[in-house]
């Protein structure tokens, strides 16, 4: 095989030194390319991995800007249903009927058939 070697490169005219040099640099440029391939495809998928963790933040950010409208139209609606009935006989019904308080000594019977 070295024989085969000597004649190719004597045949040719090209001296050995210099055909291992480009073969040595035809190595290089391989895997020069082979490495900015590889950094290429990373760079490209993290991209995407970020793109689609920003879009799903965007969706996250949204729903909770709808609750938090949804909880101050709330509390709007409560803070007026305070200052509109804020009487003792309404603050004693919303207590007995929402919450289930009883004044001390009161006896609440119910209907256990119901």
């Amino acid at each position: 095989m070295g024989i085969v070697l000597n004649c190719h490169s004597v045949c040719v005219g090209m001296p050995m030194e210099r055909e291992g040099q480009q073969m040595h640099s035809r190595k290089i440029a391989w895997m020069t390319g082979f490495v900015l391939t590889t950094m290429i495809v990373y760079a490209v998928s993290n991209i995407i991995l970020v793109r689609s963790r920003l879009i799903q933040a965007d969706a996250w950010r949204e729903e909770l800007t709808q609750q938090t409208t949804a909880l101050q139209r709330e509390n709007e609606r409560l803070m007026q249903e305070i200052s509109a009935g804020a009487t003792d006989a309404v603050i004693e019904q919303i207590a007995r009927t929402r919450l289930g308080l009883v004044k001390p000594g009161e006896i609440i019977f119910s209907d256990i058939n119901s």
